[in-house]
């Protein structure tokens, strides 16, 4: 499971069954792409980040040590 959020709405979308979701799969579904896109794990233990700007990111973000707030 994971939640994608906009950085311009105040509401997420919770996905399920997504251990295959790969990049394209969020870009396709997406027609106008003038915001920030972002992709956390359930418990946001790992970021992706598909930016607006077309010659920057995507981004992805994994702790390297597991911060304590996590659990």
């Amino acid at each position: 499971m994971c939640k994608i959020l906009n950085s311009h709405y105040n509401n997420s979308f919770i996905l399920e069954n997504t251990s295959g979701l790969i990049s394209e799969d969020i870009n396709n579904q997406i027609e106008e792409y003038i915001h920030d896109v972002y992709v956390v794990d359930k418990d946001f233990s790992w970021t992706y980040i598909q930016t607006h700007e077309v010659d920057e990111g995507p981004y992805f973000y994994k702790p390297v040590l597991d911060p304590v707030f996590f659990k």
